[in-house]
């Protein structure tokens, strides 16, 4: 989309197991999110965690936390819950660019000021995956490429990103996991390997983790 532009329309929508759901006329308020690279400093090599907060309206009990229920009139949206997708999209000249794209992460009732008729939604984008997942256990790779090393993190983990666009090494590293500890978390993984390959490892608008050479 071209710089200094508007879009014509912001779109939000869920993936209720089968396809994706537009809730944007729920929406209220601001739409407030992030993700990418925080600089281009060597610290910055590897994303920050991807956050996004929306409040909906929940009027009709659609988005409630706590699930389909009779008897308190509750009647949630198939598939709404921790976990699920969600994306937000902008409509420019009769074209769709995704903007965000992650899971929920929290679905809080706004009793206090609105008697549950809102909910805040908090959403994390890929990077909450190896930021919460130890390499306890990994066995050490010999000669391998930062694309091959990320490769093998990526079958580790119990979730797996919406795709993968992964430059071809430059560097060939002669051991990688060789100082994995109890604790060491598959991120930290990621940034020794972006360092030492001086490139970038980022989760991109759509959910694509991408690594760059």
């Amino acid at each position: 989309m071209p710089t200094g532009e508007y879009l014509d329309s912001i779109v939000t929508e869920y993936h209720d197991g089968s396809a994706w759901v537009d809730i944007s006329a729920y929406v209220v308020g601001d739409i407030k999110g992030n993700n990418g690279l925080g600089g281009w400093r060597p610290e910055n090599r590897v994303s920050v965690l991807g956050m996004l907060n929306i409040t909906i309206n929940n009027k009709g009990k659609q988005f409630s936390p706590m699930g389909g229920d009779s008897v308190r009139g509750l009647s949630t949206l198939t598939g709404w819950n921790k976990g699920a997708k969600i994306r937000v999209r902008g409509l420019y000249r009769l074209t769709y660019y995704t903007i965000w794209t992650g899971r929920i992460a929290s679905i809080d009732s706004d009793d206090l000021n609105w008697g549950n008729e809102q909910v805040r939604v908090m959403a994390v984008d890929y990077n909450n995956v190896p930021v919460n997942f130890p390499m306890k256990g990994a066995a050490i790779g010999l000669n391998k490429r930062i694309d091959q090393a990320v490769t093998t993190i990526l079958t580790r983990l119990s979730l797996q990103p919406e795709a993968t666009s992964f430059d071809t090494g430059v560097f060939t590293f002669p051991a990688v996991f060789d100082n994995v500890q109890r604790k060491t978390l598959a991120l930290s993984e990621f940034t020794k390997l972006a360092n030492s390959e001086l490139g970038y490892t980022y989760v991109k608008h759509d959910g694509t983790l991408r690594d760059e050479n």
